[in-house]
């Protein structure tokens, strides 16, 4: 009885193991033709494909840097007294506009009334030393006076004049009002207020401590740091592209005008400022910038992926290269240079081949299926 079993069960076991060989057969060919299969570009999606040669360009690489935003200092006035005193009124804030010739401050100095007393004196004297000199002229018609008597009279009247004349000029320049003792600080220039040293009632010292200071923020600096590794590279002239955090889309250019000749000794780096004209006034001081510096390269041009069709997937970049509707390549891209236009590459690519330039996201999609 087992041996009748045992002879059934080989011929059927064989049979069985057959079958399964030839189901797995059959799953690898469609597996094997699944893989073969590629995706072709079919009507009226075809139409809407732009397919577009690689091309050389002109290698323009650039460097990355962070700054900040700063106010051109050759367009700055700093205010300092001419005379000590004390403020009794302050008409203006940090960042205030103000205007050519307007009050900013009112302030109160005993050397101003001491000047004031001089020129009284001056006035007063001067009226006293005319009267006299009309008295000697007519004693000299009369031989009671002698001509050097008036024509002494007449230098002192002269240095009087001119003492009151410089002095006059200073208390011009100082803006005192009729009020004794007392002068005004007026804006010398239209701008904004950068910087603030003076609060009502504070005592100032003359030409010492900066009251203010006035920039028309038309002209701005960006002021960044340049590392060791990249010195080389930063040279004076050099075009500068800068984007802030309050205008992400927009692109001011400019140019480095400075590079400092001597490393921060904490920091161990170059100080570099970019130049940007402010016309629209959008750029502020303390703004943080981020700042792209042109590279200068040996190598004039080099084959070019436009940055706009390059796809970004699993932390890797690709671009789409056509042979014909139904083979399209998925290639990946290293690069050795980029700018905000073009990827620049070296190997991997030949000039002419031809790169997909439209619904790259889509159609990699579909490519990259297996």
């Amino acid at each position: 009885m087992r041996k009748n079993i045992l002879h059934v069960s080989i011929p059927f076991l064989l049979s069985f193991l057959l079958l399964l060989s030839s189901c797995e057969n059959s799953t690898s060919n469609k597996n094997e033709e699944k893989e073969e299969s590629s995706f072709c570009l079919e009507e009226p999606f075809r139409s809407k494909v732009k397919i577009n040669e690689l091309q050389k360009v002109p290698l323009v690489d650039n460097i990355h840097f962070t700054g900040s935003i700063h106010y051109a200092e050759d367009d700055l006035i700093v205010y300092k007294s001419l005379l000590e005193g004390t403020v009794t009124h302050v008409g203006f804030e940090l960042g205030d506009k103000v205007r050519k010739g307007q009050t900013l401050a009112v302030i109160n100095s005993t050397e101003l009334n001491q000047l004031q007393k001089e020129k009284a004196q001056l006035e007063s004297q001067l009226a006293l030393s005319k009267k006299e000199l009309e008295i000697a002229k007519d004693m000299l018609e009369d031989g009671l006076a002698s001509r050097l008597e008036v024509q002494k009279l007449e230098n002192e009247i002269e240095k009087s004049q001119s003492a009151l004349q410089s002095l006059a000029s200073d208390l011009s320049m100082y803006s005192s009002t009729g009020e004794k003792g007392v002068f005004e600080i007026r804006s010398p220039k239209s701008g904004f207020i950068v910087q603030k040293g003076i609060n009502p009632g504070a005592n100032i010292s003359a030409l010492e401590d900066a009251l203010f200071s006035i920039s028309s923020l038309e002209k701005v600096w960006v002021l960044v740091d340049i590392h060791a590794r990249d010195i080389p590279d930063v040279k004076k002239g050099a075009k500068a592209f800068v984007q802030t955090t309050s205008y992400p889309s927009k692109v001011f250019e400019g140019k480095i005008d400075q590079v400092s000749q001597v490393l921060d000794e904490e920091d161990k780096v170059l100080k570099a400022r970019v130049f940007l004209e402010n016309s629209d006034l959008l750029l502020k001081p303390g703004m943080h910038a981020e700042a792209w510096v042109q590279k200068e390269s040996g190598i004039e041009e080099a084959l070019a992926i436009p940055n706009d069709n390059i796809i970004y997937h699993n932390k890797k970049q690709y671009c789409l290269i056509y042979h014909d509707d139904c083979h399209i390549e998925v290639r990946p891209i290293v690069h050795f240079a980029i700018n905000d236009d073009y990827s620049y590459v070296k190997e991997g690519f030949k000039e002419g081949e031809k790169i997909v330039a439209s619904h790259e996201l889509l159609i990699f999609e579909q490519a990259n299926k297996k």
